[in-house]
């Protein structure tokens, strides 16, 4: 997909970092093409410094981006992966404070302290 989409040279497969504020500062773009997850830490750390992320259609990503978001493609469908990833450019440069302004409400520690304290009052 980076050789169809001439983006060899400017696309990096990364592993484990251990300074990830120095990672998310180099980056243009993330890319997320997780089967599954749990809590994906990766889209947090991007949401958190407005890096623009284009992740696959898995159920958590969409709780957490919402399910409007313009750049989730379909698991295992490449071309649907390139032609996100081709959009999610050509949109470039993105406002992500309104893009992820609903993840950042849903998930706010004062939301989740709210939810939690619903929850031990249903017990």
């Amino acid at each position: 997909m980076v050789k169809q989409a001439g983006a060899c040279g400017r696309v990096e497969f990364c592993g484990y970092l251990a300074d990830t504020a120095e990672f998310y500062n180099s980056i243009d773009l993330l890319v997320l093409p997780s089967m599954w997850e749990g809590n994906p830490y990766t889209l947090w750390e991007a949401i958190a410094v407005g890096v623009p992320v284009i992740a696959s259609d898995i159920p958590v990503h969409r709780e957490i981006l919402g399910a409007n978001y313009p750049y989730l493609f379909h698991r295992e469908d490449d071309d649907d992966a390139l032609r996100i990833l081709n959009k999610l450019t050509r949109d470039l440069p993105l406002n992500t404070v309104i893009l992820y302004e609903k993840a950042a409400c849903r998930y706010s520690f004062t939301q989740q302290i709210r939810i939690l304290r619903q929850a031990y009052d249903a017990l």
